[in-house]
């Protein structure tokens, strides 16, 4: 990293949020990158460290040479606003993944909640941005989420009673299903409009018949392999930027992070079968999920 100049990016940065735009976007665009991010780095307010980054005509730089966590947490205090559209679009496709990974599981379970409140959120900032969102997260990740929350309701299947074959052969399309809520209608028809082979790909997921799922736990099994492949994810990540899981709680409070109230519970009531009985019926660590 260049010399950063500043003696006190901390004083520096009280300084400039105490001023008007006008004048604080002068006074920090004088600034190296370095220096910027040195300032940024001190604030610890989300809202606060947000107005740092807008001082700049173009944040882009800024907000992907920033820890993921940073973007994480000015993103949440916007989650179910729809206004975390500029550091969203700014962020990294790798910041993206990252993001999704980390908000979508609690306590390596797939929290459904959070995770539709997030896919909401980046779908009301923009259409570019839930592209490079889609491209960033698993689909199998997408597969988990969506899997009791569809069902195939096929006119044509009083043509062809096979409704199988119909995803076999790429004929299902949003209006060929049936939906938990709006919200999972209006993300169904986003995602496909997006990307088509994303959405081939889900219906696959979700529809067809695996032959390693036994004794009808294909759900189970292939979320077991889906959380698997997230931590695997997560851990190769922290090693990477040596960040812990410890850290990342003190900066980001995930768990506390508020939601809509009316978003709607999952539609099964069944309580699923333990990591137990999944290890009884197969060899989950060596199983290969569809490509």
């Amino acid at each position: 990293m260049k010399e950063i100049r500043i003696r006190n990016p901390q004083a520096e940065a009280k300084a400039l949020l105490e001023m008007d735009a006008k004048q604080a976007a002068l006074q920090f665009q004088q600034y190296t990158t370095e220096e910027q991010l040195a300032i940024i780095e001190t604030v610890s307010d989300a809202k606060s460290r947000e107005e740092l980054y807008y001082l700049v005509p173009d944040c882009t730089e800024l907000i992907q040479r920033s820890p993921t966590e940073n973007v994480m947490q000015m993103a949440l205090v916007h989650l179910g606003t729809g206004q975390s559209a500029g550091i969203l679009f700014a962020a990294s496709s790798e910041q993206l993944a990252d993001i999704v990974d980390l908000i979508a599981y609690q306590n390596d379970k797939l929290d459904d909640v959070r995770f539709e409140a997030w896919l909401m959120e980046m779908l009301h900032a923009g259409e570019d941005i839930f592209e490079s969102a889609l491209r960033a997260i698993d689909t199998h990740l997408l597969g988990e989420f969506f899997w009791d929350r569809l069902e195939l309701a096929i006119t044509k299947s009083d043509v062809i009673p096979y409704p199988a074959f119909l995803v076999e052969e790429a004929l299902i399309s949003p209006e060929d299903l049936s939906y938990d809520t709006e919200d999972i209608q209006l993300l169904i028809e986003m995602l496909y409009a997006a990307d088509g082979d994303l959405f081939q790909s889900l219906m696959e997921y979700i529809f067809l018949e695996d032959t390693k799922a036994l004794e009808g736990y294909a759900r189970e099994i292939k979320a077991r392999g889906v959380r698997e492949a997230a931590k695997a994810r997560i851990e190769e990540r922290d090693r990477e930027k040596g960040v812990t899981e410890e850290a990342l709680e003190k900066l980001v409070d995930l768990d506390n992070v508020q939601l809509d109230q009316g978003q709607s519970p999952r539609r099964s009531a069944k309580d699923g079968p333990t990591e137990d009985d999944l290890d009884k019926l197969v060899d989950l660590d060596n199983l290969q999920l569809d490509e």
